[in-house]
């Protein structure tokens, strides 16, 4: 990007309220593209055992873009339950979620008119994930299948065409395993913890209607690289470098990132 930002804010769950808040959004602005987003999460638990949470969670979404004329406005939301278990005496964590939304989305190609069209969503995902303590390193093994579908009702624009029904289907399966190691250092009052991970990942994507040229059908693995470090000063301050690269065993996709952080909390 040319430019842009992002801000990011999440409340761990409250000890007795099970409340939690979660928002982020980033906006960036690429040659004559500008794009806004905003992303928000709120949800709520009761632990129905030591072993057990039970919870509901509402999501929403916001996105603005504009090249030239061409506008694109869309806000949506996701609501359903969570559930949280823990296999008792054994540090094995199951966890998932199934979501159902909707999103109304606002489309001017030309800057001269803007159509309206809806869309129904749902998300599932469960995940396992363990840890294995052995001195100064812990390894955390995870298992995680998610499912998403997308789909846009056939509707008439303000030229009379119609658009037709279209959608997007979307499984990915992915096994790994992570790691953290705590570096001793001499100074008591400071950490030094190491992260990183590898794991497996499967996906297969299908689109109906015209969404079928844009999101083509796909089935494949690959693999994703990761690695971290956390440096906690002596005020409490910490540092972060982050960064992982996706696309390992597969010529024609890539991701990487690199991400700085520092956090303080007052």
């Amino acid at each position: 990007t040319q430019a842009g930002g992002n801000f990011h804010f999440v409340s761990a769950p409250g000890t007795k309220s099970g409340l939690w808040v979660r928002v982020n959004g980033t906006w960036t602005n690429e040659e004559t593209r500008e794009t806004k987003y905003v992303f928000g999460a709120l949800g709520h638990h009761f632990a129905v055992s030591p072993n057990i949470l039970i919870g509901g969670m509402v999501e929403f979404d916001f996105i603005s873009q504009q090249d030239g004329a061409e506008t694109v406005e869309g806000q949506g939301w996701l609501a359903g339950v969570y559930v949280v278990t823990r296999v008792p005496n054994h540090p094995l964590f199951i966890d998932g979620r199934l979501l159902y939304g909707q999103t109304i989305n606002d489309v001017s190609p030309i800057g001269t008119y803007t159509d309206t069209f809806e869309t129904e969503r749902w998300l599932a995902q469960v995940n396992v994930s363990g840890e294995l303590e052995y001195g100064a390193t812990t390894l955390i093994p995870s298992v995680q299948v998610s499912y998403t579908t997308d789909d846009q009702a056939a509707y008439t624009d303000a030229l009379g065409n119609l658009i037709p029904s279209q959608g997007v289907e979307i499984w990915q399966a992915a096994i790994g395993i992570d790691f953290s190691h705590q570096v001793a250092l001499q100074n008591s009052d400071t950490s030094l913890e190491l992260t990183g991970g590898i794991a497996a990942i499967g996906s297969s994507t299908r689109g109906t209607g015209n969404a079928a040229s844009v999101a083509t059908s796909y089935d494949g693995t690959r693999a994703r690289l990761k690695m971290g470090a956390n440096y906690t000063m002596e005020n409490g301050a910490r540092l972060s470098v982050d960064t992982f690269y996706d696309g390992i065993g597969v010529a024609d996709y890539e991701s990487y990132s690199l991400q700085l952080g520092f956090n303080w909390s007052f």
